[in-house]
């Protein structure tokens, strides 16, 4: 759907949650189903390594500034559109080391993020977006993509075109989008849509 004026109604922030690639959705509960949801804002941004033998900066320097970044930009959106509930795509397991202990920074960042706004949060595993969406578990990323294009009329693929979003990256937002349509029947999210305005 289409931003329309500004409304009480409450918003949720979904997030696909990385250390290099972050993909967000804001977006309003204006009815009772999925489709009513108004897309605020869905984006993508990007933390980029730094460190390296031959630019003098320690791996663990480069981590927090990066970490830093990722804050910096979520509690900046966050303070525009004052979510009330946030969602996001859950880790899949079975990394690296090195690996895990990004996203486990990243992670923080969003705990932090949930006590600073005083929001509750969910999580939705990687197949139970695809489920919800496609109603298989072993869908693709085009096929999710594809199912959320149909949900909200190309919205998300016509805001992603107009700010010039490589499709390569795109998986992110629409990810975080999601991972709010995942997470629709759960006893926080009637509760939300409860105190949609009539």
């Amino acid at each position: 759907m289409t931003p329309t004026p500004l409304s009480s109604n409450p918003v949720v922030m979904g997030l696909d949650t990385g250390f290099s690639n972050i993909g967000f959705t804001f977006a309003r509960l204006d009815g009772p189903q999925a489709k009513d949801l108004t897309i605020l804002e869905i984006g993508y941004f990007d933390t980029e390594k730094a460190s390296g033998k031959n630019k003098g900066i320690r791996s663990a320097d480069d981590n927090f500034e990066r970490a830093r970044t990722i804050a910096r930009v979520l509690f900046s959106h966050a303070s525009k559109w004052k979510p009330r509930v946030i969602t996001f795509e859950s880790m899949s397991f079975v990394r690296s080391a090195p690996t895990m202990a990004k996203i486990g920074m990243c992670f923080g960042v969003v705990a932090a993020l949930v006590e600073q706004l005083d929001v509750p949060v969910m999580a939705a595993m990687p197949t139970e977006i695809k489920k919800a969406l496609t109603g298989g578990r072993d869908a693709s990323k085009a096929d999710v993509q594809q199912a959320l294009d149909v949900l909200f009329g190309d919205f998300p693929k016509r805001y992603l075109d107009s700010v010039h979003l490589a499709k390569s990256k795109r998986e992110h937002p629409y990810d975080s989008l999601g991972s709010i349509i995942a997470c629709w029947d759960t006893e926080i999210m009637r509760l939300m849509r409860a105190q949609v305005m009539k």
